[in-house]
């Protein structure tokens, strides 16, 4: 009786002991969760005031640009994609009109969407044939405005470039967390959106009403969907490439250089593991992309010869003129340093650490700077930043505004390597530092 009476008292102890860590347990569980709410809130804080930041330049931003008044012509006009189509508010339908000094109705009918045509994606098709830019852009402007007929102001356009740069924040945010390992990764991801934002030009990307923006978008995308794919391989992630892809073209012609890279070296990858499977699949999605663009917009190689300044005969011309080297690439080169800011002196850091790296301390010796996937996704970035600066017709910042995020990341995954190998004072000393400018 005695051991029974023992072990029924054994028995309500075990229970009540289990009862109290099934408490305990779900309240460490429901801890855990708060913690990660109040940390989602937060970071959606921070990309949230990363775009207000850009909002306070739009507010200061004065006139336009005269391409950033074609964007709104070519988006907003009836079948008439120059303003010399005009003549008394009416459309002069041979596009020779006289020269003559444009009224305000001619204009307006030239920028603003009008009663009547809203919505007319046939006609931004055409007026984009008839210029040398594929049409996405004029589309998704052409939708804004067409919210608001007869008006013309400059925050339709950057209303716009504001979502798209919500989209770029938070596409750089994921490619980060794809990218960084540990419990800091989450930080290290912030702060490399940070360094993109508070670059000059992002922030003349997000206040350029071109398509620039829409074109930094799908880079940063298409960079995403391939970390994804490094990570876990499937045929889902290969066709949403092939779809950014597609997108991407239909942005802006310079997409095609990052993307082939990016998409060259992925193959090779995959060649070297033997992943033939993986290889078809993937390069008929990146080809499809491709191909639909070409089947979409057919007039895509009339207008790469269409221009004398913006051709591929320009291209070829700008290659073998040994002349502009190494003037050229140094120009486009030296101004994306100055608008770079920090990240240029992190990049000058990491070049220089590289450059000394066998008289520096063991550990920081040791350190590789940049991990193998990170330089899958940002090297072709940096390499295309090269091409871009010899065969761009200009000299122009614009023409690389949609590597810059990449850019950032290099940098961010440099820096943190750097800082890994520094005890815990001298990192967050650092960090602070960079952080104040």
């Amino acid at each position: 009786m005695a051991g029974q009476r023992i072990s029924v008292l054994q028995r309500a102890r075990m229970q009540r002991e289990m009862r109290k860590e099934s408490r305990t347990g779900k309240m460490r569980n429901s801890m855990k969760q708060t913690e990660q709410r109040m940390k989602t809130r937060w970071i959606l804080v921070f990309l949230a005031m990363l775009v207000c930041f850009c909002g306070w330049w739009a507010v200061r931003k004065e006139g336009f640009f005269a391409d950033e008044l074609y964007s709104y012509g070519l988006s907003n006009s009836d079948y008439a994609p120059f303003l010399s189509w005009y003549y008394n508010g009416e459309r002069a339908y041979s596009g020779t009109s006289a020269e003559h000094i444009y009224s305000r109705e001619d204009f307006m009918s030239y920028v603003a969407v009008q009663e009547g045509q809203r919505f007319d994606y046939a006609s931004v098709y055409y007026n984009q044939t008839q210029d040398v830019h594929p049409p996405v852009f004029y589309f998704l402007l052409h939708t804004v405005c067409s919210l608001f007929p007869g008006s013309f102001t400059k925050w339709t356009g950057l209303g716009l470039n504001f979502a798209l740069f919500g989209g770029t924040i938070a596409a750089l945010y994921a490619l980060g967390m794809e990218i960084f390992e540990g419990e800091n990764s989450w930080k290290k991801s912030l702060f490399v959106c940070a360094l993109y934002a508070f670059s000059g030009e992002a922030i003349s990307n997000a206040t350029m009403i071109r398509m620039y923006m829409l074109l930094t978008l799908f880079t940063t995308m298409l960079a995403l969907l391939l970390a994804k794919a490094l990570r876990r391989p499937t045929l889902v992630r290969y066709l949403l490439i092939g779809i950014v892809i597609y997108l991407g073209m239909l942005t802006q012609y310079f997409y095609v250089i990052y993307a082939f890279l990016l998409c060259a070296v992925y193959d090779f990858y995959l060649m070297l593991r033997r992943e033939w499977k993986h290889v078809v699949q993937f390069s008929a999605a990146a080809l499809a992309g491709v191909g639909g663009m070409m089947l979409t917009f057919p007039c895509w190689l009339a207008q790469l010869h269409s221009q004398s300044t913006v051709s591929l005969d320009t291209t070829t011309d700008n290659i073998l003129n040994l002349s502009q080297y190494p003037k050229g690439p140094l120009e486009l080169t030296g101004w994306s340093i100055v608008e770079f800011g920090v990240g240029a002196g992190i990049m000058a850091l990491l070049l220089l650490v590289a450059l000394t790296k066998r008289f520096l301390p063991g550990k920081l010796r040791q350190t590789v700077l940049i991990a193998p996937r990170a330089k899958l996704i940002t090297i072709p970035a940096l390499a295309a930043f090269i091409v871009i600066a010899v065969i761009s017709p200009y000299k122009s910042l614009r023409y690389v505004y949609h590597l810059q995020p990449l850019e950032a990341l290099f940098c961010g995954c440099g820096f943190f390597a750097v800082l890994d190998t520094l005890g815990q004072n001298a990192r967050k000393k650092i960090t602070q530092a960079v952080c104040v400018h």
